[in-house]
This record gives structure tokens, sequence and C-alpha cells, in this order.
């Protein structure tokens, strides 16, 4: 049996592995900055689902990963009514910016759909896509 402290250590580590995996295979400089265009990404992508799709999209992450997407979530305002890439790519960009970071919304979009890809079902992605618009999906496709 698994106590809360194998729970704990095991979602550590999950995460940790995301974050590598992450700042290896894009053009971040650090974890620190996988992690920040992580964050962006998820939050931008979470803001323009219904409530139960944005809760769906998380059910495959880590636990510790789950947190960092509910983070700040004011989910009275789901979904938003920013359906543009311009607007979407703001919120990323926005995000970053807070960061500190000077990172392309466009290349933390891509490569945290290129990480998704690989870590969570094909079928969870695929939904997610379906929830933002027809403009917001074409520019994830493009990646």
């Amino acid at each position: 049996m698994q106590t809360s402290i194998d729970i704990l250590n095991k979602t550590l580590q999950k995460t940790n592995d995301w974050l590598t995996e992450l700042a290896e295979n894009a053009p971040f400089a650090s974890k620190e900055q996988a992690y920040s265009a992580l964050r962006a990404v998820l939050h931008a992508v979470r803001d323009r689902m219904l409530i139960a799709q944005a809760v769906h999209f998380a059910a495959e992450f880590p636990l510790l990963l789950k947190g960092i997407y509910f983070d700040n979530w004011d989910s009275s305002a789901n979904p938003s009514k920013e359906r543009t890439q311009d607007a979407f790519l703001e919120h990323i960009a926005l995000e970053l910016r807070h960061a500190v970071l000077d990172i392309e919304p466009e290349h933390a979009l891509w490569a945290v759909f290129q990480l998704l890809e690989q870590k969570i079902s094909a079928g969870a992605i695929e939904k997610a896509k379906h929830a933002l618009s027809k403009e917001i999906r074409m520019l994830i496709d493009n990646a």
C-alpha cells in the first residue's frame, strides 16, 4: 500500500520528469523556463474550455501538475470569449512576461503540445483541441 509520502514523491518525480523532458526537447534554457511555458499554455487552454472539458483534460496529468493547472482558476469565467489566435497567444505571452521570459508564445505552445502528445492519450488531446475554436486548433496543429 502506498503512503501519502509515496504518492507525493511519485508526483514530484513525474512532474520533474515532464519538466526535464520539456526543457530538453524545446528552446528553453532551464526547467524553470519549461515550467513557466507549461503553466502559461495550460492556463490559456483551460480558460477556453467549459468546466467539464477543462477538468477532463487534466485527468491524466500528474497530481502536482493538476494543482498547477487549476491554480488561480476562476471557473465562473469559463470559457473565455477570446477565441482568436491573437488573443490566445497574448494570454500565453502575458503569463510568460510575468515570469520574465523572452519566449515566443508560439514556441511555448508547440513545445507543450508536443510534450502532451507524448504524455497523455491521443483521445484527451483531441477532445481538448475540439473544445477550442477552429482558429486556435489550426494554430496548434500547424506546429
